[in-house]
């Protein structure tokens, strides 16, 4: 049902916030092309990108306020 998409929270992030988490998935991005790249061993890269994770759900259970 179209009513439905309604009953879903939307926020919008201020520039600062959106900011940060567009720095955040540029990190992302550069890790998994060291990945890629063999720059960086997999496992070295999955422990970083478990950092990186943990600290978007910690950003967006605050921008949600949950």
């Amino acid at each position: 049902q179209i009513n439905d998409i309604r009953q879903i929270p939307m926020v919008i992030p201020t520039k600062q916030q959106q900011s940060q988490f567009k720095s955040i998935f540029e990190s992302a991005i550069a890790i998994k092309q060291q990945q890629f790249s063999s720059t960086v061993s997999a496992e070295i890269a999955e422990e970083k990108l478990s950092e990186i994770q943990k600290l978007l759900d910690d950003l967006v259970a605050e921008l949600y306020g949950i």
